[in-house]
């Protein structure tokens, strides 16, 4: 009736020898567990110094970009408030040449005025005279003003 299940035999057929070799293999993997946890950890610190590194060299740059745009910022003021008194200056000049050139119109009014002023006190009779000797010559006895 019963028949027996047949096991395949044994590689030793102690069991404290078949024990031992399961409870070394346990310690080793246990052994090569702790070692890759340690490896682990060894990685890790070092991800995190490198990480901490990254950060602080980041910070700086952040630091320095602000800086540096604020520099922009300030330049760009600068810039403007050069244009506008540039601008300003050129005002001036243009406002001091229309100065002299009335100035000069001024001046050229009043001389223009004396002559006037000299040119009507000649008696009427003087100024004929002269009128017809003017007639009398032509363009090219004229001296050059040159």
């Amino acid at each position: 009736f019963f028949q027996m299940i047949r096991r395949p035999p044994r590689s030793t057929q102690s069991r404290s020898s078949a024990a031992s070799d399961v409870y070394k293999r346990q310690e080793q993997q246990v052994e090569q567990l702790k070692k890759d946890f340690e490896d682990i950890q060894q990685e890790h610190h070092k991800n995190l110094a490198i990480r901490k590194e990254y950060g602080e060299e980041n910070r700086k740059f952040q630091i320095r970009i602000e800086e540096l745009t604020t520099k922009i910022e300030i330049l760009k003021v600068e810039n403007k408030t050069l244009h506008l008194e540039l601008s300003k200056l050129k005002q001036r000049e243009e406002g001091k040449e229309q100065n002299i050139k009335q100035q000069m119109i001024s001046s050229r009014s009043k001389e223009l005025l004396k002559l006037s002023n000299i040119f009507n006190s000649i008696p009427n009779s003087a100024k004929a005279s002269t009128m017809k000797n003017t007639k009398n010559f032509s363009s090219d006895d004229m001296p050059s003003r040159n």
